[in-house]
């Protein structure tokens, strides 16, 4: 795989850091469920997926070798988990999320991720 370019980076990292501080804030209200319904280490999932984009973020920032393919898995994941939400919702008695925002922090914001991440780089004329 070749780096991302330096002219994406900001971008790149700006995304990931908006999708950590989304994932904080539903991890936090995971946490406070979790601790109001003794349900203890039910919340561990949440803060690991609030924690993962930053760390990604801090990864492509310095450039680590693995930093690029886990963010396109990851943000594969979020995609594929969005699709496998809407099928499911389309099934009697399954509610899935709607509305504007679970399709911008689990749909447009991984597709831009990876449309940075996959797209060529362009020449730069002399």
């Amino acid at each position: 795989m070749t780096a991302v370019p330096a002219e994406r980076m900001p971008v790149l990292v700006v995304l990931l850091l908006v999708q950590g501080a989304a994932g904080l804030l539903g991890a936090a209200v995971a946490v406070i469920l979790a601790l109001a319904l003794t349900a203890g280490p039910a919340a561990l999932p949440a803060v690991a997926g609030a924690v993962l984009p930053l760390l990604l973020a801090a990864g492509l920032g310095r450039g680590w070798r693995w930093a690029r393919p886990a963010t396109l898995a990851f943000e594969l994941l979020l995609l594929a988990g969005y699709g496998l939400s809407r099928l499911l919702g389309l099934l009697p008695g399954i509610d899935a999320e709607t509305g504007l925002v679970p399709l911008l922090a689990n749909c447009a914001l991984p597709a831009a991720v990876m449309g940075l991440l996959l797209s060529p780089a362009r020449e730069q004329p002399v």
